[in-house]
């Protein structure tokens, strides 16, 4: 089957949960299928790193630039998104940005989140380029990611569209509004808006792949189920390394541009760090990841026991001895930083939304926690008991080879792709069944 993958980005390096998933999906799926990818921009040396090694993908990246109303039209489309929204919701992004008074969890949601759910119009110039390399004999186009849901009206019609829902985007809305203290009449009219949007959009599309079972669960309300499939990324990481004692050094991997992970820390530092000081001394938090500068600024100031330290080389190794934390609130999908804490031997410590739609039990392969004090009462405890580490590590490894065997997820998708071209008339080999 002649395959076109379309990515908002370069699934590399691999220095987020987002981009291991796709890269071991599609180095896999290369060996089997003619597999292109059409990238939006990106860094030409990573390009080139790519192209190295997957010699046998046809790539198709799009720049900026060129005729230059395909320059302009983005930009006017942006400036005028900017002045179009209420004025209200403008001054209190400013007041949010330059009064520390008004920079509280609900106010953080609505200026990072809720205020921003009104769309813009999209770059023309790259829905023209999608639209015309799509046309090139493909038998399945393939989008991932949220940011690249509204390409369904871009597509040709004679190939089969299948959208891969990393995160529920209408699901992490959710989840920030029920964490609002008095949502407003405003925030629940623009959320539901956006909810109609999305499914909308996704029932554009011949099939849709969940990475859980949870959020094929909450699609199928909306969309018939036999259009969507559940299919795990394809994770490879090796032999999974030796226990380390874990003493009071705690780990979150996750970049500030993914907003849950913004959110989390931000929860951790205002709510659980403070709980963390009076009952334990000397210990320390390493936040792994990619963060604006203004970001590391404001936590790093006021809370001196977090450092964080950008990209690291060997995620497996510096996590391996230290007990990763996953404080997550708001989102849904498959979370790619615990799968790299249990393969590190790393103990971690999560939230229910953390760890919803991955089977792992609380007490048995983790610590569940969903309020501070909790949280930071298992962080205390978990640190000060080894055999505690111990178990959860193995447990979890046991369950993690259970769950996400790479050949049995990697048969799942080839099964997908194979019952979706059976259903559109295809052959395994894209050619018409006879």
């Amino acid at each position: 089957m002649k395959i076109l993958f379309i990515l908002p980005y370069i699934p590399y390096p691999l220095d987020s949960g987002g981009n291991q998933a796709v890269f071991s999906m599609v180095d896999n799926l290369r060996k089997t299928h003619r597999v292109s990818m059409l990238l939006r921009g990106g860094r030409q040396e990573h390009v080139d790193a790519l192209k190295r090694q997957w010699p046998d993908v046809e790539f198709f990246v799009y720049r900026r630039g060129g005729k230059k109303q395909d320059s302009w039209l983005p930009m006017k489309g942006r400036v005028l998104s900017y002045f179009a929204g209420s004025f209200s919701r403008k001054l209190n992004r400013f007041f949010y940005r330059h009064w520390p008074a008004r920079r509280n969890m609900d106010n953080m949601l609505r200026v990072r989140t809720l205020n921003n759910l009104r769309t813009s119009d999209p770059d023309y110039g790259y829905c023209r380029f999608v639209s015309r390399i799509s046309s090139q004999g493909f038998d399945l186009v393939q989008t991932e990611f949220g940011e690249l849901m509204d390409l369904c009206y871009f597509l040709p019609e004679n190939v089969i569209k299948v959208f891969v829902h990393h995160e529920i985007g209408f699901v992490r809305k959710k989840n920030e509004l029920d964490l609002l203290h008095q949502p407003g009449f405003e925030d629940i009219v623009r959320y539901e808006q956006e909810k109609d949007r999305e499914i909308a959009m996704l029932r554009r599309y011949d099939h849709i792949i969940t990475l859980t079972r949870t959020d094929k669960e909450i699609l199928s309300g909306y969309i018939p189920r036999e259009r969507i499939s559940v299919s795990p990324a394809v994770v490879r990481m090796g032999k999974a390394l030796a226990f380390k004692e874990s003493g009071a050094e705690f780990v979150f991997t996750g970049g500030s541009d993914h907003f849950p992970n913004y959110d989390g820390v931000n929860w951790f530092c205002e709510c659980v760090l403070p709980v963390l000081r009076s009952e334990l001394g000397g210990f320390k938090v390493y936040v792994v990841g990619n963060w604006k500068k203004k970001a590391v600024r404001w936590i790093s100031d006021r809370y001196p026991e977090v450092e964080f330290t950008g990209f690291v080389p060997d995620l497996r190794q510096f996590l391996n001895g230290k007990i990763t934390i996953v404080p997550i609130r708001i989102g849904s999908g498959m979370r790619m930083k615990i799968l790299d804490a249990i393969w590190s031997s790393s103990p971690f410590i999560t939230t229910a939304k953390g760890v919803e739609g991955q089977d792992f039990a609380d007490g048995q392969d983790c610590i569940i926690a969903d309020n501070a004090a909790s949280f930071a009462k298992a962080m205390v405890r978990l640190c000060g008991d080894v055999s505690l580490q111990k178990s959860l590590t193995e447990n979890a490894l046991h369950s993690i080879s259970r769950m996400y065997d790479p050949s049995a997820m990697l048969k799942c998708r080839l099964d997908v792709y194979e019952r979706i071209a059976s259903s559109a008339g295809l052959s395994g080999n894209g050619n018409p069944i006879a």
